[in-house]
């Protein structure tokens, strides 16, 4: 029993990443000491288990999620050719004026 606390609290003192603890799979290794009868080893690997969490909780909050970046704004230039459609965008307004217009009247409560 000597020899795994040993062990584990060598464990505690290897300077930890996030790489090598996914590529050693301490973690898992390191789960079934957790209800180890012996009161020293759980405590050992509750230390290294704690400390090994942090780690990666510290790594995961300083990479910002993609879903949290505000996008960034794109502005499309088109070419123009200098002929412009028959009509223009005042006719375009006017059509979206006339749409709600209808919109209005047909969804108006009766008086």
């Amino acid at each position: 029993l000597d020899s795994i606390a040993e062990t584990l609290e060598s464990l505690e003192k290897v300077p930890a990443t996030v790489d090598l603890l996914r590529e050693t799979q301490l973690g898992v290794l390191t789960q079934a000491y957790k209800d180890h009868s012996d009161k020293r080893i759980r405590a050992v690997v509750k230390r290294v288990r704690r400390g090994w969490k942090e780690l990666i909780q510290a790594a995961a909050s300083a990479v910002p999620d993609v879903e949290e970046q505000e996008p960034e704004a794109k502005v499309v230039v088109m070419p123009t050719h200098g002929m412009a459609p028959p009509g223009g965008p005042d006719d375009d307004l006017d059509d979206a004026d006339a749409l709600i217009r209808e919109l209005d009247e047909t969804t108006a409560e009766p008086a």
